[in-house]
């Protein structure tokens, strides 16, 4: 019997699924495109019908139309597995259709509350010219969906019950509010009452473009409103929206992003709107939170790249501090686009949108952006010297690469007017405290580190949490977690700790959808161990020849290591055509 996973594959064609996404061209056999994943003028991406396989020989992606559609896509396999099983007519019996539906009446809740707010905007023309005078279009009004929520305590609320919607669906995605003592409102203290009253109403939507929570702005029509009245209200956090997971915009920046290879980051809706309006179409904005490891996990899918535009003054950009550090540890490159002091991306575009563009191509890099932010605040020498310690080190010990780590410290050293040597040793001082702290980086950021890059180590895990939850696992557990040790170092079940639990749980998932009815799943754990294993020493390898290409005299050690890493390497690969 085939598994949900082969079913997909025997009635989607991979050159259908990847040719609805880019233009491929026929060469021999296999099919080719310049690739979607990174920036290239000659294709590299080729896509072979025979195996159902794609793979880019410049960025080294590749796999099945699962893991395509998950990267295009920027969305998790359990997405990915609906998309394809709608699009093939395939069931996925395991899914609970109760469950499908409670599912599905709090995505319908959330869509017919944004054609309500869409539908109140349209009649309110005060509002409506606001959004104007700020410079949004009519189509950005539109393609945004932004609405307006009336000042009425009950109006979303009666309209979602004229819908069918239940009074606990309505709760439990946040739009209402159920009182705990009378509100002297009218009704009974027992009615629920809206959440949004009076405000402008901006969608945030998931990866796959569904309405999944608002971000509500106070609109002052009477001029009457109070004081303490919150600017913003943002919908809490529900089975459906975590703010930390969520980035406004994603769903329709993705192609942009992949286009660019870079990801432009604005702190509100109306600059993110007013971005995507001028076409800078790779904008993304973070709502109501600081930018967190999960937002970066989502960027990370598509660039590696980053620019950070916030308001002028910088204050933005200070407040996100612990996200620029997160990100640099990640391996990611990030830049500011300096804006004139006072302006926010939506107040300049509206001004001028070719200073906009000119502000982003000449983006600077984080380390010599925040040098000349402190250089500007003339300080003494010695009071200079300390800021540089704490604000600017910091940074610097979070960058991967180590060649830009020596460029920033020379820049740094050019800046302090001393030597080297001690920018270093206070830059070793840095990173012990921050390898001694546990909280410098959150069990998430590690998770991404750890796995996103490793696609081979994501199936091992899966296989591996998948027969540890069996009454009969089909493979060696004992084994299975003795082999990673050896190849990695590393236990196997303190590695996944640092997994959350939606991680696993998705992993789980994958493994039983692609390894069900498996007959030979000890063979392919097999051949995944030996993939992780190579994979590893090939990184291995990278840092060892570097070593010696740094080295003005040859280390014997280093050598031999070497030569043991690629005799083990030719072994591998003996062992396989052997074995096939």
């Amino acid at each position: 019997m085939l598994s949900p996973a082969q079913e997909i594959k025997e009635r989607l064609h991979i050159i259908d699924v990847v040719s609805s996404y880019i233009k491929l061209e026929k060469a021999g056999g296999n099919y080719k495109a310049r690739c979607p994943f990174h920036s290239e003028k000659t294709p590299s991406f080729v896509v072979s019908p025979a195996r159902g396989t794609y793979h880019c020989f410049g960025c080294n992606k590749g796999g099945d139309i699962f893991s395509f559609v998950q990267d295009i896509e920027g969305i998790e396999f359990r997405d990915a597995l609906e998309k394809l099983a709608s699009r093939a007519g395939v069931a996925l019996k395991y899914i609970d259709p109760k469950e499908l539906s409670k599912q599905k009446a709090l995505y319908d809740c959330m869509e017919l509350s944004a054609r309500f707010f869409e539908f109140v905007l349209k009649r309110t023309p005060k509002a409506l010219e606001y959004l104007k005078s700020r410079g949004l279009t009519e189509e950005s009004i539109s393609t945004w969906r932004i609405g307006y929520a009336p000042a009425d305590w009950r109006k979303l609320t009666t309209f979602l019950r004229e819908k069918k919607m239940s009074e606990e669906v309505i709760e439990k995605v946040g739009m209402a509010i159920k009182p705990t003592r009378p509100s002297g409102v009218g009704g009974s203290h027992k009615d629920l009452y809206d959440r949004f009253r009076g405000r402008i109403m901006f969608p945030i939507f998931d990866a796959q473009g569904r309405v999944v929570a608002f971000s509500g702005r106070i609109f002052d029509l009477t001029g009457k409103q109070k004081d303490d009245i919150a600017k913003y209200v943002n919908s809490p956090e529900t089975v459906l929206y975590n703010k930390s997971k969520i980035l406004y915009g994603y769903d329709k920046a993705k192609l942009g992003m992949l286009k660019e290879n870079i990801c432009v980051l604005v702190e509100g809706q109306v600059d993110l709107v007013m971005a995507h309006q001028v076409g800078t179409t790779n904008a993304v904005a973070v709502s109501g939170t600081a930018l967190t490891s999960e937002h970066l996990g989502l960027i990370k899918r598509f660039t590696d790249n980053l620019v950070i535009s916030f308001d002028g003054d910088s204050a933005g950009l200070l407040a996100a501090k612990r996200g620029v550090l997160l990100a640099l540890g990640l391996g990611m490159d990030v830049k500011v686009a300096a804006l004139p002091v006072g302006m926010d991306p939506a107040d300049l575009i509206a001004k001028d949108s070719d200073v906009w563009r000119l502000a982003l191509s000449q983006a600077e890099h984080i380390v010599p952006f925040y040098l000349k932010h402190l250089a500007v605040r003339e300080l003494p020498k010695r009071d200079f010297i300390k800021e540089v310690s704490r604000e600017v080190l910091p940074l610097v010990a979070e960058i991967t690469n180590r060649i830009d780590q020596e460029h920033f410290i020379k820049e740094i050293s050019r800046e302090l007017g001393m030597g080297e040597e001690a920018v270093r040793e206070e830059l070793a001082k840095v990173v012990a405290e921050r390898v001694g702290s546990s909280v410098s980086k959150s069990d998430t950021a590690t998770e991404i580190k750890t796995l996103s890059d490793d696609p081979v180590r994501e199936r091992l895990f899966g296989i591996y949490l998948w027969q540890s939850s069996c009454p009969s696992p089909a493979i060696s557990l004992t084994g299975a977690a003795s082999e990673y040790a050896r190849i990695s170092h590393s236990d196997i079940t303190s590695d996944l700790a640092l997994l959350s639990e939606n991680k696993r749980q998705d992993l789980i998932l994958q493994a039983e959808v692609y390894y069900a009815g498996h007959e030979r799943l000890e063979v392919e754990l097999g051949e995944l161990l030996l993939s992780f294993e190579d994979t590893l020493l090939a990184r291995e390898l990278v840092d060892l020849l570097g070593t010696l290409a740094e080295s003005a005299h040859e280390d014997p050690a280093i050598t031999k290591k070497v030569y043991d890493i690629q005799r083990r390497r030719d072994e591998m690969k003996r062992s396989r055509f052997s074995e096939k």
